[in-house]
This record gives C-alpha cells, sequence and structure tokens, in this order.
C-alpha cells in the first residue's frame, strides 16, 4: 500500500505542499517522529520567506536561539529518515 495514501495527504506535488503540510504527512506516515513540534517559527516559515530576496533580507530575523533548535531537530529528523547509520 501507498504510505503517502494511508495518510489522508492532500493532492498534488509533495514540493507544492506548505512545509507545516510536508511535516504533518511524514509525521502521520511514519517517517519521522514528532520532534518536529520543537521547531521554532522561523524554521517553520524560513521556505515562504526565502521566496524572495526582499523578504529573505527584511523579515528573517533567526535568532541563535532558534538555530540551534532548529540544527538539533533537524538532526533528529536525519536520524528518523535513516535509522542504520
Amino acid at each position: 500500500m501507498n504510505t503517502l495514501g494511508a495518510t489522508d495527504a492532500p493532492p498534488g506535488k509533495i514540493g507544492d505542499w506548505p512545509f507545516e503540510t510536508r511535516l504533518a504527512v511524514a509525521e502521520a506516515a511514519g517517517l519521522i517522529r514528532g520532534g518536529c513540534a520543537r521547531l521554532p517559527v522561523a524554521a517553520r516559515t524560513y521556505r515562504d520567506l526565502s521566496h524572495t530576496e526582499t523578504e529573505r533580507h527584511s523579515t528573517a530575523n533567526i535568532s541563535e536561539r532558534d538555530a540551534r533548535i532548529t540544527g538539533q531537530v533537524l538532526h533528529v529528523i536525519m536520524r528518523d529518515l535513516d535509522p542504520g547509520r
């Protein structure tokens, strides 16, 4: 059975989904655990903010703490996606 089909994933290409949707679908599919709940707002909205050069420089204030937490969560996600490492 298709894993994404079992999660009520929205239609369309995964690359077109908002980041929040990607996280929810990956968690529902069992690909990653719930550690994403720790992601700060800056990490969750980075992709949306980085679409234009103007937005990237004017609105993306990322604190050192947010960057550190994001790095920790991404490390956990990578471990979840490749448990045999």
